[in-house]
């Protein structure tokens, strides 16, 4: 007799990947259907002026398009490109990439301020340079996007938790979030309803990626929602190793 045996998928597990399946069906199937219409308004107008109108809205969505299938590519890189680990200093990681969004933050309004502990060694972690500043830009582009403009805040900071970890916080103002869907938002193209903005900003993916990357460098990702609005995203990174240890 032939014996046959099932792998059993836990709920939350199942229930996850249905929720992945429906998101990404969403996020996905929705601008090709747009794109679809479009053009079928402009097949059937022989003066060619639908098809002058319609086009900036078809390079947009053609554009959103790239983006996703960018985003799922950064997002199978970390979790299955292999890399070397090398030492890198999470703080002067965090505030060049603090930097770098300090003009989108000025244009929205929103203040953005780093704090970091002083001196290389404290905040040395070991990994992937390229994918850790893929990291902390993702973290910072979800707090931006998902604010109060004008007049918000956004707080990044880097410490080391006593001997165990690296801790990258970001903390923003923001819409309210419900506690029960906090761990969700790290799902591949899961949105909290009122963390959608209304001009359909953003794909869904970048704390899914975070998460990834983090997971890929041996530590965690976890957020809490803060009580007057916004979120509080944690990233733990292990201490390397001594030599010899």
């Amino acid at each position: 007799m032939n014996s046959t045996s099932s792998v059993l998928i836990p709920p939350e597990s199942f229930a996850a990947h249905q929720r992945f399946a429906a998101n990404a069906s969403h996020e996905l199937l929705t601008p090709l259907a747009t794109t679809r219409a479009a053009l079928q308004i402009a097949g059937d107008d022989s003066t060619g002026e639908s098809f002058a109108e319609l086009a900036p809205m078809l390079r947009e969505t053609n554009e959103r398009n790239i983006s996703v299938v960018r985003a799922l590519l950064d997002l199978a890189s970390a979790d299955y490109a292999p890399f070397d680990p090398d030492p890198v200093d999470l703080a002067e990681l965090a505030e060049r990439a603090a930097a770098e969004r300090s003009a989108q933050a000025s244009a929205r309004g929103i203040r953005l301020d780093v704090d970091t502990e002083s001196g290389c060694e404290t905040c040395e972690v070991a990994g992937n340079a390229t994918l850790l500043r893929q990291l902390v830009l993702n973290l910072l582009d979800n707090a931006l996007l998902h604010n109060i403009s004008p007049n918000g805040d956004v707080h990044l900071s880097v410490f080391r938790d006593r001997d165990a970890a690296v801790v990258m916080e970001v903390e923003n103002t923001g819409p309210h979030v419900d506690k029960a869907v906090v761990d969700q938002l790290f799902e591949p193209f899961y949105r909290a309803r009122s963390r959608v903005s209304s001009d359909r900003s953003g794909h869904g993916l970048g704390l899914a990626i975070v998460r990834s990357i983090a997971s890929a460098h041996h530590g965690t990702a976890t957020a809490s929602a803060n009580p007057q609005g916004g979120l509080t995203v944690r990233i733990e990174l292990p201490v390397p190793a001594l030599p010899g240890s």
